[in-house]
């Protein structure tokens, strides 16, 4: 039940990969909510999007943004907090036209990206692929059957080691 609470109170999130940072500026590896000399992300990302796009979303429609850490020598994710789920809706819908730009996705727990691996890695499940929308994880199958797997699963794999 904690992995269903986290992952929904991320529900407006989006995780923004590959976001180029200022070369200029220094990296802060010791507190990654500090902003960056320079670098106004909620202005640079509203730009971003009317421009490349045709997304219009206002100052206001953002909550938070900030970078979080990342692996060394790429540059640091950057987490969206939108206001409501249609504003990030809007966006996800129009990710594919940003690839060029940066890499959009779900703000996913390490519990559900740990269960998209192990589906993904699991041979016997035969599955092409695995992925979340909208609270639920699912896997995709050679011939195109899409199933749904409990995003619970690995809390369940918890809850019975720690009896």
């Amino acid at each position: 039940m904690a992995n269903f609470n986290e992952q929904y109170s991320r529900k407006n999130n989006v995780k923004i990969l590959n976001w180029t940072e200022p070369e200029k500026t220094p990296r802060r590896t010791d507190n990654a909510n500090e902003k960056t000399k320079g670098e106004n992300l909620r202005q640079e990302l509203i730009k971003i999007l009317k421009e490349k796009v045709k997304v219009s979303v206002e100052p206001q429609e953002i909550f938070g943004i900030h970078r979080i850490p990342g692996k060394k020598d790429h540059p640091r994710p950057v987490i969206v907090k939108f206001v409501n789920t249609e504003t990030k809706v809007k966006v996800m819908r129009q990710r594919k036209a940003l690839k060029k730009t940066f890499k959009v996705v779900d703000n996913v727990t390490k519990h559900n990206m740990s269960l998209i691996t192990k589906l993904s890695n699991d041979r016997k499940l035969n599955l092409a692929h695995a992925y979340y929308f909208n609270g639920h994880v699912y896997g995709v199958t050679e011939d195109e059957r899409r199933h749904r797997y409990d995003i619970d699963i690995l809390d369940d794999d918890e809850e019975s080691d720690a009896e």
